[in-house]
């Protein structure tokens, strides 16, 4: 809508805590501009509840001292899900995942190394998914993916990225749902291709691409073996009327 590219939420999840959606809620946007997400206040509500459910589990959101440490800033206080003592990036990983699910069954699976970000002057780490009077998508919930913007055919597609290192985070995201690395383990699924409103693969072309070259490689090897065995001679040539000279 506009220069915002709205979807369709049908779920969300904290950890494998799948959860309601409100009975009212805001179309949520993708905005790759912004840099955090914001999220309505029903959705917050229920999304901290289950934060802290998921925290109060042994082994969970393994951190130093208390939540909302001294020096928070007082926007976080009131807004954020969560802040703490600076965290390293393998306490980071005992936090929930996050999980968005949209129409046509695709999936978006925010890792806490994702989501959680520092303060530049203190020694603070807080997530960085606030309560707000928008339900903005923002930057730090596409790390990890490609997310295609298909302005001609208004629609957007997601698929798991490789963006810094050998391994994507998404596998090690306690995440719910198609983006999840399950507890057998395997690889995360890749799901892209939501369409406003509809639903196609975003990038189905390069498996077009693929299929059409290896059929005309195998034409072309046919037009060879044809001429081949019509002409017994190695320097003979095929007249237009397909016989040899």
């Amino acid at each position: 809508q506009g220069s915002f590219y709205d979807v369709t939420l049908k779920g969300f999840a904290v950890g494998q805590e799948d959860l309601p959606l409100p009975s009212t809620l805001k179309t949520p946007f993708f905005d790759s501009g912004t840099s955090y997400t914001y999220v309505p206040s029903n959705v917050f509500v229920s999304m901290k509840s289950s934060f802290d459910r998921f925290c109060k589990k042994p082994g969970k959101c393994v951190h130093k001292g208390i939540e909302f440490p001294p020096g928070t800033d007082r926007y976080d206080v009131t807004n954020a899900l969560g802040c703490f003592k600076k965290l390293t990036d393998e306490e980071k990983d005992t936090f929930p995942g996050i999980t968005l699910t949209f129409a046509n069954g695709v999936s978006l699976c925010a890792s806490a190394r994702a989501y959680f970000f520092d303060y530049p002057n203190k020694p603070i780490t807080c997530v960085g998914i606030t309560k707000d009077g928008s339900f903005t998508i923002g930057a730090n919930l596409m790390v990890d993916h490609n997310i295609i913007f298909d302005v001609e055919n208004s629609r957007l597609g997601i698929a798991v990225a490789k963006c810094d290192g050998e391994t994507s985070n998404i596998g090690i995201a306690q995440c719910y749902g198609n983006l999840t690395k399950s507890p057998e383990g395997g690889e995360p699924k890749r799901n892209d291709g939501e369409k406003t409103p509809g639903g196609n693969p975003a990038v189905s072309w390069i498996h077009v691409f693929y299929i059409v070259s290896v059929i005309l490689m195998l034409l072309s090897f046919l037009i060879w073996w044809t001429r081949t065995k019509r002409c017994p001679f190695a320097n003979c040539c095929c007249r237009s009327n397909h016989l040899c000279c």
